[in-house]
C-alpha cells in the first residue's frame, strides 16, 4: 500500500469545487474537518467534530455538483419513490 492509499480524492474534488462556488470557506472548521475527512476518513472523527460534519459538511458536500449528478441524484429519488410505492407509477 502506498502513502496515500487512504486519501479520498473524489472527496478532495468536492471540497474544491464547493470551496470555489463559496460554500465552503477555507479557514473555518468546517473546511478543515472536510479536509480531514477526505486524509483520514470518517472513522477519525470526535463526536464534537461527527456533528459539524453531518449538520454543516455533509449537507453541502453531497449535493450535486453538475448536470450529471443532479439527473443521477433525480433517477435515485424516482426509484426509491417507486419502490415504495410501486402501484402509483402503473
Amino acid at each position: 500500500m502506498g502513502h496515500n492509499d487512504h486519501i479520498d480524492f473524489e472527496l478532495h474534488e468536492r471540497i474544491q469545487h464547493f470551496t470555489d462556488t463559496g460554500e465552503l470557506e477555507p479557514g473555518t472548521k468546517e473546511h478543515g474537518i472536510a479536509l480531514f475527512v477526505a486524509d483520514n476518513g470518517l472513522s477519525a472523527l470526535s463526536p464534537a467534530q461527527r456533528t459539524v460534519w453531518d449538520k454543516g459538511i455533509a449537507p453541502i458536500i453531497y449535493q450535486p455538483m453538475n448536470d450529471e449528478e443532479r439527473l443521477e441524484q433525480i433517477r435515485r429519488e424516482d426509484w426509491e419513490e417507486q419502490s415504495k410505492n410501486p402501484d402509483a407509477f402503473r
